[in-house]
C-alpha cells in the first residue's frame, strides 16, 4: 500500500462532492494554516449556441450553496458573438427570475420569458430572446459566484438622501462597481478604482468619466459598505437599484488558494506599453482606455475564444451588438499578468480574473484533468468526428492541450494549445507550427454537433485523409499541479521563465513555434543534470551544453532556467517564440479534513529501470493509469504512449509509437492495466517489449488518472 505522507496541502475543504473548491475556511487546520476557496468553482467562461428554448449549461460554477456567513447566489454576462443585434445583457440570482438587463439600456429590468433558474453547477434559461439565446446564435457567458474577496450583488431602494451608504459582503474594498436602477429607465453608472469616487462612467460607452458628487458622493468605498449621492441615477427616492460589484484584489480579496492568501479579481489601470504584473494569469480581462473616447469602448476578452500569445485576440464591445473583433489591441496574456503593446501614452482602466484551478481537483473530476477516443472515424454527414460527447451539448469541458494520430496508418503526431490558435505543431518532428485550418483538428464551445474555430472547449477532427481512416485523440486541461502551457520569447542567454505549475515540476517540454529546426526538448528530473531528451529524435538522454542547465534546483515551482542557446536553437534562441509544457512530478490530490495529508495523485512524472520482465510501477492512483507516456533514454528509441476509455483504464494491449511512421500498434508485451494491491498504489504495468522494459535500461514516464 502507498505510504500517506505529509505534504504542503494543494486542496482546499470543499464544499461540494467533486468540485474541488467549495466553502471557504476559517478553520486553522493541524498544519496550521487556513487554506482559502478555489476560483475553479467561483468563475468561469463557457460558451453556447443558441436553442430558442432552454439552455442549461453545466459548469463548475456553485450559485447556490452557501458559503459561511450565508453568502451564496451571482450573476452571469451574457453577449452574442456575431452581427446582427443581441445586446450584452445580465441574469441573476438577486434579479426576479423572468427578468434581466440590458447593458447597453438605459430601460428598467426586460422579462425573459419562463426565466432563470440557478443550480450549484450552472444555471438554466427558457428564453427566445436575442440578446440571450436565439436559435443557433454563438453566445459567450462570464459567470461569476458571489463570494467574499470577489464579487457581490446587492439590491436597495434608493432614499434621495446624499451620503446614504448601501452595505455589501465582499469584505474587502470595491474596485469596480457597476449600478442600475432596476424599476426605472435610468442609465448605468460605473464606478472604478482608478478613476476614484470624484468620477464615474455614465453607460458602456466610450466616453471619458464624468466628474460629479451626486454619484458616490466623493466617498471611497470600503470593505462594508459604498456611499452614493442623491442623484437619480443611483439614489432616487422609492426607484429601487442593483449594484454588481467586484473586489479590488488588495491584501483583504487575497483569501483563495492554498494558503489562503491570493487573490482572483484585480482592477486597475495602466498607461502606455508594458507588462501589468498581476501575480497570476488572467482568464478574464474587461478594461476601457479613459484619457480619450477615441476606441474607448469597454472591451472584454477571454482565455476561452481566442486570447494568445502573439496578442491575437477575439474581443468583444459591450457597447454594441456587433460580432467580436478579431484584430483587437495586441493585449499578450502571459504567466502572471499580461503584456501591452501597440498602445503608447494611452490611459486604460481594467478589471482582471484569474484562471484556475488553483488546487488539485479530486479524482471525481479525472474527465476534465483529460479525456480521449480512441477509435473514431470519418463521418461522412459532417467533416469531424465527434468526440467530447457527454450526451450533454452544454456539458463544459475546457481542454487546453490535445493531440491526434491515426489509428489505421502512420501520419504526424499532431498537437494544438490554446495558445496556439487555429495553429499545430507536429510533436513527430521538428516543423514550425503551421495553419489548422485544413490540419484535422478544429475547435467548439457552442455544442457537441458543430465544430467551429477560434473555440477551444470541446473538439472534433476535421478533414481525416480518407473515408476510411480512423483516428485517436487525447486531450487535457491545465491547472495547478498538473499541467500548465504558456510561451516565452529567446534571449540567448541565462533566463528564469515564469510558469504557472505551482509546484515543483517532474518534467518539461519545449519547443520552438517559429523557427522550423527546433527540436523538442524535454527535461526530466530523474536524468543526469545537464541531460536532455530530444522527442522527435530517437537519441538517447545526452548533454546538452544550450538546454536547461545543469542546476536542477533551478527548475521549481515558479520558474525554469533555460541558459545560452547557441548550439541546439531549440530552448533559447534570441526573438524566437518557444512553448513550453510543463508537468509535476506528482499531482497530489490532499485531505481536505486536515489540508495537508496526500490521499492519491491524479498525475505522476517519474523513472523506473527496465527488469525484462513484467513489473508494475506504482503511481499512487485510487485505481490504474488511464494514459501513460514512456521514453527510453538509455537505448535510441521512440518514446511510446498509450490512452484509454475515458471512464476506465488503458487500452491495454495497443499504444502508439511517437515515430510518425505507424499507426496504433497491438502488443501484448507493452503496456497493460494496474489497479494496485492496496488503496491507493494503482498505476500501470510494463512486459516485456524492450521499447517498455527492456532489462537494466532506464525509463522515464508519464501517467494520468
Amino acid at each position: 500500500m502507498k505510504d500517506i505522507i505529509p505534504a504542503k496541502k494543494q486542496s482546499p475543504i470543499l464544499g461540494l462532492s467533486g468540485m474541488g473548491g467549495g466553502v471557504g475556511s476559517n478553520i486553522v487546520t493541524g498544519g496550521g494554516i487556513n487554506p482559502g476557496p478555489d476560483v475553479w468553482d467561483t468563475f468561469s467562461t463557457n460558451m453556447f449556441l443558441g436553442s430558442n428554448s432552454v439552455q442549461r449549461p453545466e459548469i463548475q460554477v456553485d450559485f447556490t450553496t452557501a458559503e459561511e456567513g450565508g453568502l451564496s447566489g451571482g450573476a452571469v454576462l451574457i453577449k452574442l458573438r456575431e452581427s446582427g443585434g443581441g445586446h450584452p445583457s445580465i441574469i441573476s440570482t438577486e434579479l426576479p427570475a423572468n427578468s434581466y438587463l440590458r447593458l447597453t439600456n438605459s430601460g428598467a429590468q426586460s422579462n425573459i420569458g419562463s426565466g432563470a433558474t440557478w443550480f450549484n453547477n450552472g444555471w438554466r434559461l427558457d428564453s427566445s430572446s436575442l440578446n440571450l439565446n436565439s436559435n443557433n446564435r454563438p453566445y459567450v457567458a462570464q459567470n461569476f459566484r458571489r463570494r467574499k474577496g470577489f464579487f457581490d450583488v446587492v439590491t436597495y431602494t434608493g432614499n434621495g438622501v446624499a451620503g446614504r451608504q448601501i452595505a455589501h459582503e465582499l469584505g474587502c474594498k470595491p474596485g469596480m462597481m457597476w449600478v442600475k436602477s432596476t424599476s426605472n429607465g435610468q442609465p448605468w453608472n460605473i464606478y472604478h478604482t482608478g478613476t476614484g469616487a470624484t468620477q464615474y462612467f455614465d453607460g458602456f460607452n466610450s466616453n471619458t468619466a464624468g466628474t460629479s458628487s451626486t454619484r458616490w458622493n466623493d466617498t471611497e468605498p470600503t470593505a462594508t459598505h459604498f456611499t452614493v449621492g442623491n442623484g437619480g441615477d443611483v439614489n432616487y427616492n422609492g426607484y429601487t437599484y442593483i449594484a454588481f460589484i467586484w473586489a479590488d484584489g488588495s491584501n483583504d480579496s487575497q483569501i483563495f488558494g492554498p494558503e489562503g492568501d491570493e487573490s482572483i479579481v484585480k482592477c486597475g489601470t495602466w498607461t502606455d506599453n508594458g507588462f501589468v504584473n498581476l501575480g497570476w494569469e488572467p482568464s478574464l480581462l474587461m478594461y476601457k482606455r479613459t484619457d480619450s473616447s477615441s476606441n474607448g469602448d469597454w472591451f472584454m476578452i477571454d482565455q476561452m475564444r481566442k486570447w494568445n500569445y502573439n496578442g491575437d485576440v477575439e474581443r468583444i464591445a459591450f457597447d454594441t451588438g456587433g460580432t467580436d473583433n478579431q484584430n483587437g489591441e495586441p493585449i499578450i496574456r502571459n504567466p502572471k499578468g499580461f503584456t501591452v503593446q501597440n498602445l503608447a501614452s494611452q490611459q486604460y482602466i481594467y478589471c482582471a480574473v484569474r484562471s484556475g484551478p488553483m488546487f488539485v481537483l479530486p479524482s471525481a473530476n479525472k474527465q476534465k484533468y483529460y479525456r480521449d477516443n480512441t477509435n473514431f472515424s470519418n463521418n461522412t454527414s459532417y467533416p469531424y468526428a465527434n468526440y467530447m460527447n457527454t450526451n450533454n451539448n452544454n456539458q463544459t469541458n475546457r481542454l487546453d492541450l490535445t493531440w491526434m494520430v491515426l489509428r489505421n496508418q502512420g501520419g504526424n503526431r499532431r498537437v494544438q494549445t490554446r495558445m496556439m490558435k487555429t495553429k499545430y505543431m507536429d510533436f513527430s518532428d521538428s516543423s514550425a507550427y503551421s495553419d489548422a485550418a485544413f490540419a484535422n483538428v478544429t475547435i467548439d464551445n457552442n455544442n457537441t454537433s458543430k465544430f467551429q474555430l477560434y473555440n477551444y472547449q470541446s473538439l472534433g477532427i476535421q478533414s481525416l485523409t480518407s473515408s476510411s481512416a480512423t483516428a485517436a485523440m487525447f486531450a487535457m486541461m491545465t491547472g495547478h499541479g498538473f499541467l500548465d502551457i504558456g510561451w516565452y520569447t529567446g534571449t540567448g542567454s541565462t533566463q528564469d521563465v515564469a510558469h504557472n505549475l505551482g509546484v515543483d515540476p517532474g518534467m518539461i517540454w519545449v519547443k520552438s513555434m517559429n523557427w522550423g529546426g527546433g527540436k523538442w526538448q524535454c527535461w526530466q528530473k530523474d536524468l543526469t543534470a545537464g541531460y536532455v531528451v530530444s522527442l522527435d529524435r530517437d537519441w538517447v538522454a545526452s548533454s546538452d551544453p544550450s538546454g536547461f542547465g545543469t542546476d536542477n534546483t533551478k527548475q521549481n515551482k515558479d520558474t525554469f532556467r533555460v541558459i545560452n542557446d547557441s548550439h541546439t536553437n531549440s530552448s533559447n534562441t534570441s526573438v524566437n517564440k518557444y512553448q513550453y509544457m510543463i508537468f509535476p512530478e506528482a499531482a497530489e490530490y490532499i485531505d481536505p479534513t486536515d489540508n495537508k495529508t496526500v490521499l492519491y495523485n491524479m498525475a505522476k512524472c517519474g523513472s523506473y529501470t527496465g527488469t525484462g520482465a513484467n513489473q508494475d510501477i506504482n503511481c499512487g492512483f485510487p485505481t490504474t493509469a488511464r494514459f501513460v507516456w514512456v521514453r527510453n533514454v538509455t537505448s535510441a528509441n521512440w518514446a511510446v504512449w498509450s490512452g484509454g476509455d475515458s471512464q476506465n483504464g488503458l487500452d491495454a494491449g495497443y499504444f502508439y509509437n511517437w515515430d510518425n511512421n505507424y499507426g496504433r500498434q497491438q502488443s501484448g508485451y507493452a503496456l497493460s492495466t494496474y489497479n494496485g494491491t492496496g488503496a491507493n498504489d494503482g498505476g500501470f504495468q510494463v512486459r516485456t517489449d524492450a521499447k517498455v522494459n527492456g532489462n537494466g535500461q532506464t525509463y522515464i514516464f508519464w501517467a494520468i488518472l
